[in-house]
């Protein structure tokens, strides 16, 4: 038996041992240093995996995409007729406007192609007025 070898051996795998542990501890005081540094623990809540009430930062608005009371606030029948029959998953471009996360987060688009002289604004004719107020609410659910 090679005594020197041996050694080596027990060297090499203890070093690595130690370096890893090391590597570890690193990033563990290197993440903990980054939450502790200027995260403000706020979310935004269209991309978080955990329900958060969504907060409506414009006016107050009775309409909702679903949710409302009042059968008429609701803009989910207005999008079903109006967008649905174009905008879906088997129709290209791959613009679908099903379900109100796909509404939520192409928002921008939604109101720019609704206004007066958007490219929509062609199809149908769209309340303008109703979806802007919407819009400007926050998108409310």
């Amino acid at each position: 038996m090679d005594l020197k070898n041996e050694f080596n051996k027990s060297y090499d795998t203890g070093s690595k041992l130690i370096g890893y542990i090391t590597a570890l501890l690193f990033l563990v005081v290197l993440s903990g240093a980054a939450l502790n540094s200027g995260c403000s623990g706020k979310r935004d809540s269209a991309l978080s995996l955990v329900e958060e009430p969504v907060l409506i930062s414009g006016p107050a608005t009775n309409f909702r995409y679903n949710s409302s009371a009042i059968p008429t606030m609701n803009l989910k029948p207005l999008f079903d007729e109006s967008c649905v029959r174009c905008h879906n998953a088997e129709i290209t471009p791959k613009v679908p406007l099903t379900n109100y996360l796909e509404i939520y987060t192409r928002g921008v688009l939604v109101k720019r192609a609704v206004q007066p002289g958007g490219r929509m604004q062609q199809y149908a004719p769209f309340d303008f007025e109703m979806i802007m107020h919407w819009y400007d609410a926050g998108m409310p659910e």
